[in-house]
C-alpha cells in the first residue's frame, strides 16, 4: 500500500473513496514571489481578466499586505483587453526590500476560469501634501470644545480657516454627515483666521440636555491663495447626558471633501494619525455619496517612521482604475473613539508607479470522470518574455485534494535563462469538503507529501500559451502509519474561527472507546453530528461546511461544538460568518 505524508497531520482509511465524479469543491493558488527590481515594493498588483467579480474570492493568506483590496475594472482599463478584478496587496511601512521574498494566496470558487493573469510590483510614490487641520472635541460641563490643529509636518506654510457651528438634538449618521446639512449654523466671530505648522485654535459651544449632537464645520485654503478652498471639513461629537446633566462625548465624526486642484490624477490618499491611537479606535468610514477608495486601509505605524514623530495609523483610501482627476473633489469620513490621544493629523496625495511585471502563470483546474482532475497552467498574454515552469504533483493523504507545485522562471526571446526562479506557485484542487484537505494558510512550497516530477517538465510557456497535464488518479487506498499517542484527551478550538464556509475541528484520543462530537445552537438544539462511531488512540480532525443534518445551510450566528469521549466531555464555542 502506497503511504502518503502531509505535514504533521497522517490520516487513516481503509476503504475507498468515495467515487465522486465531475465537481471541484474548491480551488487555492498559494504562491511566493521575489523582488528582483532592484528597488523596495509597497505593492504587489494581481489582475485578473475575464467573468470574475469581488464575491469570486472567497479567501486569501494570511501573510503581508493583508487584507487584499478588490476593485473591479472595467473592459479597455489594459488596452485591447477585457475587464475584470484587480486584487492588490499594499503596506508601506513593512515594505518588501530588495531580493525578499514574500508569500502570498487566494482562493477562488472553482467555477472561474480568468482568460489571462498578470501581476505587478509597484510601489507607492508621495506627490503633495495636503491641509487637514484636524478637529478634537473636548467637554467640561456645559460647554463642548471644539480644537482644530495644524500638524506640524505641514509643509506648505500657514492656512487660513473659516467656521460655523450648530447643536442638534438628534445625532447624524456617517453617511449623512455632509458639507450641505441643513442645521442652524452659526459663523464664529473673528474668524477667518490663520493658522501655523503646529497651531491650535479653541472654540467653546454652550450646550443642554436637549442637544444630542455638537457640529462644526469649517474650509481650509492657503494663506498664499486664500480664495481657492482645498478642504473643508463637517465634524460631529455625539452627546449623552447623565442623570446629574453632566455631558459626556460617545463618537466623534469628521467628514472632509478633498479638491484635488493638481493637473495630474491621483490614486492614492493617505491621512497619517500620529499619537495613542490603534487600528481598532477606527470605528468606521463614510461610504456615502461621492466616497471613494472604500474599504480604506487601516495600519499601525510605529515611532519614527516619519522622523522625529511618533508611531500611529495610517488610513489609506485607494483605487487606481478611478483616479481623482483634476479639479474633481472627493468625499471621505471617519468615526473615531473619543478617548484616542491624538497629538497631530497629516494628508498626502499619492500615486501608484509601476515597477517590473512579475511572471504568474496562473493555474486552472477542470474535473474530469472517475475522480480526476486536469491541471491547466496559462501564461498571460500580456507577461512580454517566455517562461520556463517545471511542476510536481500529489494527492492529500485521503485522497480528498489534489495538488501541483511549479516554479517560475523568465527567459530571453532564445529561451536561455534570465535570472533564478522569480515565483513558484503551490496549488490545490479540493474534491471532497470533508475531508484532509490543506487550508490556505497551510498550503506553501515546503509542504511535505509524496511529490512526484511531472513528465517532460521542465517546460517552456510563450505569452498566451498553456501547459496541460492530467493528474493521476489517487490509488484510493491508504494505511494508517504509526504515531505517538496523545496523554490525554483533548478538544482544539476549531481554525478558522470566526469562519465562512468550512472549519476544522481537531481531537485527541489517549485511549481507544466510542467518540462522538455534535454542534449545537445558543439555545441547546443539536444540529449536526460530526462523529459518532468508535476511535482508535490517536489525533484525528474532522471537518464541518456549516450545513444541518438536512444539508441546509445554518445562518451566522455562535454555535457550540461538544466532544465526548469515554467519561470525558467537553464544549467549545465557534462563530460562523456567512
Amino acid at each position: 500500500m502506497k503511504k502518503f505524508l502531509i505535514g504533521a497531520t497522517l490520516a487513516v482509511s481503509m476503504a475507498l473513496v468515495p467515487q465522486v465524479q465531475g465537481q471541484i469543491w474548491g480551488t487555492l493558488s498559494n504562491f511566493d514571489a521575489h523582488n528582483n527590481t532592484q528597488d523596495t515594493v509597497d505593492n504587489l498588483e494581481l489582475d485578473f481578466f475575464g467573468e470574475i467579480t469581488p464575491e469570486d474570492v472567497i479567501g486569501w493568506y494570511h501573510g503581508w499586505g493583508t487584507p487584499p483590496r478588490l476593485n473591479p475594472f472595467p473592459p479597455g482599463t489594459f488596452p485591447g483587453l477585457p475587464g475584470g478584478l484587480e486584487v492588490t496587496w499594499f503596506d508601506r511601512i513593512n515594505p518588501i526590500v530588495y531580493c525578499q521574498t514574500k508569500h502570498f494566496g487566494l482562493r477562488i470558487k472553482p467555477e472561474v476560469q480568468p482568460p489571462g493573469v498578470q501581476a505587478y510590483w509597484t510601489k507607492i510614490k508621495k506627490v503633495k501634501q495636503i491641509p487637514v487641520p484636524w478637529q478634537f472635541w473636548q467637554v467640561t460641563e456645559s460647554v463642548v470644545t471644539d480644537i482644530i490643529t495644524l500638524s506640524r509636518t505641514f509643509d506648505q506654510g500657514s492656512v487660513i480657516i473659516s467656521r460655523e457651528f450648530a447643536t442638534l438634538p438628534i445625532t447624524v449618521p456617517l453617511d449623512s454627515l455632509n458639507w450641505d446639512l441643513e442645521a442652524p449654523w452659526m459663523p464664529v466671530r473673528g474668524d477667518p483666521v490663520t493658522l501655523d505648522p503646529g497651531d491650535s485654535i479653541l472654540l467653546d459651544i454652550e450646550v443642554n440636555p436637549n442637544d444630542s449632537a455638537v457640529l462644526v464645520r469649517y474650509t481650509v485654503a492657503l494663506a498664499g491663495d486664500p480664495q481657492t478652498i482645498i478642504t473643508r471639513f463637517t465634524n460631529e461629537a455625539t452627546l449623552y447626558w447623565s442623570a446629574q446633566q453632566q455631558p459626556e462625548i460617545t463618537g466623534t465624526l469628521s467628514n472632509f471633501d478633498v479638491h484635488n486642484n493638481d493637473d495630474e490624477p491621483y490614486d492614492n490618499l493617505e491621512l497619517d494619525f500620529f499619537g495613542e491611537i490603534d487600528t481598532a479606535d477606527i470605528w468606521n468610514w463614510y461610504t456615502g455619496e461621492n466616497s471613494w477608495g472604500n474599504p480604506p486601509r487601516i495600519a499601525n505605524f510605529p515611532p519614527g517612521t516619519f522622523p522625529d514623530q511618533p508611531g500611529g495609523v495610517e488610513v489609506t483610501w485607494i483605487d487606481r482604475i478611478n483616479p481623482i482627476k483634476h479639479c474633481e473633489t472627493r468625499h471621505f469620513g471617519l468615526k473615531v473613539d473619543p478617548k484616542v490621544g491624538v497629538t497631530g493629523v497629516q494628508a498626502y496625495w499619492t500615486q501608484i508607479i509601476k515597477l517590473n511585471q512579475i511572471p504568474v502563470p496562473w493555474q486552472f483546474w477542470q474535473p474530469l470522470p472517475n475522480r480526476r482532475v486536469r491541471d491547466i497552467i496559462r501564461l498571460s498574454k500580456t507577461y512580454p518574455k517566455p517562461v520556463r515552469i517545471n511542476r510536481q504533483w500529489a494527492w492529500t493523504a485521503d485522497g480528498s485534494a489534489a495538488l501541483v507545485r511549479y516554479t517560475v522562471i523568465p527567459l530571453d526571446s532564445k529561451f536561455h535563462a534570465l535570472q533564478d526562479i522569480v515565483t513558484r506557485f503551490t496549488n490545490e484542487a479540493v474534491l471532497d469538503s470533508s475531508g484532509a484537505w490543506i487550508p490556505l494558510d497551510s498550503l506553501t512550497w515546503d509542504l511535505e507529501a509524496d511529490w512526484q516530477p511531472v513528465p517532460g517538465d521542465p517546460v517552456d510557456l510563450n505569452p498566451g500559451d498553456s501547459a496541460i497535464f492530467d493528474v493521476p488518479p489517487y490509488s484510493g487506498i491508504i494505511e494508517k502509519v504509526p504515531t505517538d499517542i496523545p496523554s490525554a484527551y483533548a478538544l482544539v478550538q476549531n481554525e478558522p474561527n470566526p469562519f465562512g464556509t468550512m472549519t476544522r475541528i481537531s481531537y485527541e484520543l489517549p485511549a481507544e472507546g466510542w467518540v462522538s462530537i455534535e454542534v449545537y445552537t445558543v439555545s441547546g438544539e443539536r444540529i449536526k453530528s460530526l462523529v459518532a462511531e468508535h476511535k482508535k488512540a490517536g489525533s484525528y480532525t474532522v471537518s464541518w461546511d456549516g450545513l444541518d443534518e438536512k444539508g441546509l445551510k445554518v445562518p451566522t450566528g455562535v454555535y457550540f461544538y461538544r466532544f465526548q469521549a469515554g467519561s470525558y466531555s467537553t464544549t467549545k464555542k465557534m462563530m460562523l460568518i456567512r
